[in-house]
Protein backbone atom coordinates (compact mmCIF):
# COMPACT_ATOMS: atom_id res chain seq x y z
CA UNK A 1 0.00 0.00 0.00
CA UNK A 2 1.38 3.24 -1.07
CA UNK A 3 0.99 6.99 -0.93
CA UNK A 4 3.36 8.98 -3.48
CA UNK A 5 5.42 11.90 -2.23
CA UNK A 6 6.21 14.94 -3.87
CA UNK A 7 8.87 17.41 -3.49
CA UNK A 8 10.44 19.53 -6.02
CA UNK A 9 12.27 17.20 -8.71
CA UNK A 10 11.53 13.99 -5.69
CA UNK A 11 9.35 12.30 -6.91
CA UNK A 12 8.23 8.08 -5.62
CA UNK A 13 5.95 5.87 -4.19
CA UNK A 14 6.33 4.77 -0.52
CA UNK A 15 4.60 2.56 1.91
CA UNK A 16 3.39 5.11 3.95
CA UNK A 17 -0.21 4.36 4.25
CA UNK A 18 -0.91 4.66 8.19
CA UNK A 19 1.06 7.09 8.73
CA UNK A 20 1.32 10.94 9.93
CA UNK A 21 2.85 13.22 7.59
CA UNK A 22 5.40 14.15 10.66
CA UNK A 23 6.18 10.74 10.26
CA UNK A 24 7.03 11.04 6.66
CA UNK A 25 8.81 14.39 7.14
CA UNK A 26 10.77 12.44 9.70
CA UNK A 27 11.86 8.85 7.62
CA UNK A 28 12.20 11.15 3.97
CA UNK A 29 14.28 14.38 5.74
CA UNK A 30 17.40 13.93 4.34
CA UNK A 31 16.58 11.94 1.12
CA UNK A 32 13.89 14.54 0.30
CA UNK A 33 15.35 17.83 2.16
CA UNK A 34 12.41 18.61 3.73
CA UNK A 35 12.77 21.63 5.24
CA UNK A 36 10.53 21.62 8.40
CA UNK A 37 8.70 25.26 7.44
CA UNK A 38 7.61 23.23 4.12
CA UNK A 39 3.83 22.82 3.80
CA UNK A 40 2.11 19.25 3.01
CA UNK A 41 -0.75 18.77 0.60
CA UNK A 42 -2.97 16.02 0.62
CA UNK A 43 -4.32 15.84 -2.73
CA UNK A 44 -4.33 19.21 -3.46
CA UNK A 45 -5.42 20.08 0.40
CA UNK A 46 -3.38 21.80 2.61
CA UNK A 47 -2.79 19.43 5.53
CA UNK A 48 -1.27 19.73 8.97
CA UNK A 49 1.68 17.31 10.09
CA UNK A 50 -0.79 14.99 12.04
CA UNK A 51 -2.87 13.90 9.05
CA UNK A 52 -2.87 10.41 8.27
CA UNK A 53 -2.27 9.41 5.08
CA UNK A 54 -4.61 7.16 3.18
CA UNK A 55 -3.96 4.23 0.15
CA UNK A 56 -3.58 6.29 -2.96
CA UNK A 57 -2.99 9.60 -1.32
CA UNK A 58 -0.52 12.22 -3.44
CA UNK A 59 1.72 14.09 -0.50
CA UNK A 60 3.70 17.30 -2.18
CA UNK A 61 5.92 19.76 -0.17
CA UNK A 62 6.27 22.97 -0.66
CA UNK A 63 6.44 26.71 0.15
CA UNK A 64 3.38 28.66 0.27
CA UNK A 65 2.74 31.72 -1.77
CA UNK A 66 4.69 34.75 -1.12
CA UNK A 67 7.95 32.66 0.40
CA UNK A 68 10.25 31.29 -2.09
CA UNK A 69 9.19 28.31 -4.58
CA UNK A 70 5.59 26.81 -3.74
CA UNK A 71 2.71 26.92 -5.85
CA UNK A 72 2.34 30.67 -7.53
CA UNK A 73 -0.99 32.36 -7.47
CA UNK A 74 -1.55 32.63 -11.19
CA UNK A 75 -0.51 30.97 -14.21
CA UNK A 76 -0.47 32.22 -17.49
CA UNK A 77 -1.25 29.80 -19.97
CA UNK A 78 2.86 29.89 -21.34
CA UNK A 79 3.77 28.95 -18.30
CA UNK A 80 1.40 25.73 -17.66
CA UNK A 81 2.67 24.90 -21.29
CA UNK A 82 6.16 24.98 -20.27
CA UNK A 83 5.63 22.94 -17.14
CA UNK A 84 2.94 20.47 -17.95
CA UNK A 85 3.00 20.05 -21.69
CA UNK A 86 0.93 21.90 -24.53
CA UNK A 87 -1.73 19.49 -24.07
CA UNK A 88 -2.02 20.23 -20.21
CA UNK A 89 -4.55 23.32 -21.76
CA UNK A 90 -6.90 21.19 -23.93
CA UNK A 91 -6.78 18.78 -20.48
CA UNK A 92 -7.86 21.76 -18.40
CA UNK A 93 -10.48 22.48 -20.89
CA UNK A 94 -12.10 19.10 -21.26
CA UNK A 95 -12.02 19.43 -17.01
CA UNK A 96 -14.18 22.61 -17.58
CA UNK A 97 -10.79 24.42 -15.92
CA UNK A 98 -10.90 28.10 -17.73
CA UNK A 99 -8.70 30.50 -16.54
CA UNK A 100 -10.05 33.05 -14.28
CA UNK A 101 -8.84 35.85 -16.32
CA UNK A 102 -8.18 36.86 -19.53
CA UNK A 103 -5.46 34.05 -20.72
CA UNK A 104 -4.53 33.01 -16.61
CA UNK A 105 -5.49 30.73 -14.20
CA UNK A 106 -5.50 30.92 -10.50
CA UNK A 107 -3.94 28.73 -8.25
CA UNK A 108 -7.02 27.32 -6.72
CA UNK A 109 -7.79 26.09 -10.37
CA UNK A 110 -4.36 24.41 -10.90
CA UNK A 111 -4.01 22.74 -7.86
CA UNK A 112 -7.66 21.23 -8.41
CA UNK A 113 -6.43 20.09 -11.53
CA UNK A 114 -3.23 18.28 -10.37
CA UNK A 115 -5.10 16.61 -8.04
CA UNK A 116 -7.62 15.22 -11.02
CA UNK A 117 -4.36 14.56 -12.46
CA UNK A 118 -2.10 12.93 -9.95
CA UNK A 119 -5.31 9.95 -9.15
CA UNK A 120 -5.60 8.90 -12.92
CA UNK A 121 -1.95 8.77 -13.47
CA UNK A 122 -0.86 4.86 -12.43
CA UNK A 123 2.11 3.66 -11.40
CA UNK A 124 2.00 1.28 -14.78
CA UNK A 125 1.80 4.25 -16.66
CA UNK A 126 4.66 5.71 -14.86
CA UNK A 127 6.84 2.67 -15.63
CA UNK A 128 6.11 2.66 -18.98
CA UNK A 129 7.53 5.80 -19.98
CA UNK A 130 11.05 5.74 -21.72
CA UNK A 131 13.15 6.70 -18.49
CA UNK A 132 12.03 6.52 -15.32
CA UNK A 133 13.74 8.48 -12.26
CA UNK A 134 12.23 6.11 -9.18
CA UNK A 135 13.67 7.72 -6.26
CA UNK A 136 11.40 5.28 -3.28
CA UNK A 137 13.67 2.58 -5.04
CA UNK A 138 17.08 4.74 -6.04
CA UNK A 139 16.66 3.75 -9.42
CA UNK A 140 16.71 4.33 -12.93
CA UNK A 141 14.73 2.65 -15.72
CA UNK A 142 15.53 3.09 -19.44
CA UNK A 143 15.60 1.21 -22.29
CA UNK A 144 19.09 -0.78 -21.06
CA UNK A 145 17.69 -1.91 -18.09
CA UNK A 146 17.55 -0.51 -14.11
CA UNK A 147 20.03 0.80 -12.87
CA UNK A 148 21.04 2.42 -8.92
CA UNK A 149 21.11 5.89 -8.62
CA UNK A 150 21.46 8.37 -5.61
CA UNK A 151 20.07 11.31 -4.64
CA UNK A 152 22.72 13.85 -6.50
CA UNK A 153 21.48 16.90 -7.99
CA UNK A 154 22.00 15.52 -11.04
CA UNK A 155 19.25 12.74 -10.39
CA UNK A 156 16.85 15.39 -9.17
CA UNK A 157 18.21 17.26 -12.66
CA UNK A 158 17.02 14.14 -14.72
CA UNK A 159 13.95 13.58 -13.02
CA UNK A 160 12.44 16.89 -13.88
CA UNK A 161 13.55 16.39 -17.74
CA UNK A 162 12.28 13.19 -17.88
CA UNK A 163 8.51 14.25 -17.29
CA UNK A 164 9.12 15.97 -20.58
CA UNK A 165 11.16 13.70 -22.64
CA UNK A 166 12.48 15.86 -25.75
CA UNK A 167 11.19 19.27 -24.42
CA UNK A 168 13.43 21.80 -23.68
CA UNK A 169 13.15 23.48 -20.42
CA UNK A 170 13.83 27.62 -19.89
CA UNK A 171 16.71 27.71 -17.14
CA UNK A 172 14.50 29.74 -15.15
CA UNK A 173 12.10 27.06 -14.93
CA UNK A 174 14.61 24.11 -14.12
CA UNK A 175 16.24 26.14 -10.94
CA UNK A 176 11.99 26.62 -9.93
CA UNK A 177 11.58 22.67 -10.35
CA UNK A 178 14.78 21.11 -9.05
CA UNK A 179 16.44 23.76 -7.07
CA UNK A 180 13.54 25.40 -5.97
CA UNK A 181 14.76 28.83 -6.77
CA UNK A 182 12.30 31.29 -8.05
CA UNK A 183 14.12 34.83 -7.72
CA UNK A 184 17.41 34.02 -9.59
CA UNK A 185 19.57 33.46 -6.97
CA UNK A 186 20.81 29.89 -8.55
CA UNK A 187 23.76 30.67 -11.35
CA UNK A 188 22.89 29.44 -14.87
CA UNK A 189 26.56 27.91 -14.54
CA UNK A 190 24.91 25.73 -12.22
CA UNK A 191 22.61 24.39 -14.34
CA UNK A 192 25.22 24.01 -16.96
CA UNK A 193 27.57 21.66 -14.39
CA UNK A 194 24.68 19.67 -13.39
CA UNK A 195 24.01 19.21 -17.20
CA UNK A 196 27.23 18.09 -17.72
CA UNK A 197 27.52 16.11 -14.73
CA UNK A 198 24.21 13.89 -16.04
CA UNK A 199 25.63 13.24 -19.39
CA UNK A 200 29.26 11.96 -17.91
CA UNK A 201 27.14 9.49 -15.51
CA UNK A 202 24.75 8.42 -18.44
CA UNK A 203 27.62 7.56 -20.01
CA UNK A 204 29.70 5.57 -17.65
CA UNK A 205 26.47 3.91 -16.89
CA UNK A 206 26.64 2.46 -20.67
CA UNK A 207 23.21 4.40 -21.36
CA UNK A 208 22.29 5.98 -25.15
CA UNK A 209 18.87 5.26 -25.05
CA UNK A 210 18.52 8.94 -23.44
CA UNK A 211 21.06 11.62 -23.45
CA UNK A 212 20.88 15.34 -22.26
CA UNK A 213 21.14 18.54 -24.69
CA UNK A 214 21.70 22.14 -24.52
CA UNK A 215 20.75 24.90 -27.15
CA UNK A 216 20.19 28.73 -26.39
CA UNK A 217 20.10 28.59 -22.67
CA UNK A 218 17.50 25.41 -22.35
CA UNK A 219 17.92 22.28 -21.58
CA UNK A 220 16.48 18.59 -22.57
CA UNK A 221 16.46 14.76 -22.23
CA UNK A 222 16.52 13.56 -25.70
CA UNK A 223 15.33 9.90 -26.31
CA UNK A 224 16.17 7.29 -29.19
Amino acid sequence: MSVRVVHGANDGRWEMVGKTISEVRRLLDELYNLHPALTAWVNGISCNDATVLQEGDNLEFGKVSGEKGGVQDFWTESEVAELFGASALSDLEQAGIRPSQVAVFSKSQISNWQQTRSRVASACELANRPVFVDFSMMTLRVAEGEFPINDQVRYRLLACLARRPNHFWTVDTLKREVWDDVHGETADATVSREMRRLTSSLRELGITSIWPDSKRHRHALLTT
